[in-house]
């Protein structure tokens, strides 16, 4: 298909990036399949603006957010880059930006939240990292049987020390329960079931695996790394 350069009304074919005629940057011009920045409406490939809220369009592989230094793309809740720092947002990928496009990147600028540890400790659904796994079998359990001990060596009737032992007893079965979710989530997040902690010293292995890259059947990476 022919379209016409809109600063000098020569003809180019579709996937020309600059007009030989005059040397318009014809991917300003030429949108495939456009997307609205604000709303994500998607428009037929040549439509310029939005007939929702009136934003330019742009390429909807402008819409990744990406390292500003090397490029590379991240999910939406990753803020810096793991491999050399830079800064991740919405990129826009023309070499010359106008005011309005400008403007538009900053419409699109994603607000992303950081992965926050221990956000669903006693669920067994999603992915947990290493550190949280880490903390989760080691220092919290730690820390429950010290104040047991604590709580244990500070009574002296037998009447507190039974009824100690009731309270120890109960609270000991969610101190399980959480260490299995945390288990479980961390089976998920190396792309595995989490019946695969019954495995004898595969919780240890769970120490040193690395996360499955990407998005997995359970969920999202927790280092937000596509």
């Amino acid at each position: 298909m022919i379209y016409n350069c809109p600063s000098c009304d020569a003809n180019f074919e579709k996937g020309s990036n600059f007009c030989e005629n005059c040397g318009y940057n014809l991917s300003e011009f030429f949108i495939e399949d456009p997307v609205c920045p604000k709303c994500k409406m998607k428009y037929p490939t040549n439509t310029k603006y939005c007939q929702k809220d009136g934003c330019k369009l742009v390429s909807p592989t402008d819409l990744v957010p990406r390292c500003s230094i090397c490029k590379q793309e991240y999910s939406e809740y990753v803020k810096f880059c793991p491999k050399d720092g830079g800064k991740v947002g919405v990129l826009l990928n023309n070499r010359n930006q106008t005011s309005q496009q400008k403007q538009i990147a900053q419409q699109t600028q994603i607000h992303r939240v950081k992965p926050v540890m221990f956000a669903r400790p006693f669920s067994f659904e999603g992915r947990i990292r290493r550190t949280e796994y880490a903390i989760s079998i080691f220092i919290l359990p730690l820390i429950y049987f010290m104040l047991m001990i604590a709580l244990t060596s500070g009574s002296r009737h037998s009447s507190s020390k039974e009824l100690l032992g009731v309270f120890i007893t109960i609270s000991f079965i969610p101190v399980l329960w959480f260490l299995f979710a945390q288990t479980t989530k961390r089976c998920h997040d190396i792309g595995n079931s989490g019946w695969y902690q019954l495995i004898p010293y595969y919780t240890i292995w769970l120490l040193f695996a690395d996360s499955e890259k990407g998005k997995n059947q359970y969920g999202d990476n927790p280092k937000g790394i596509n």
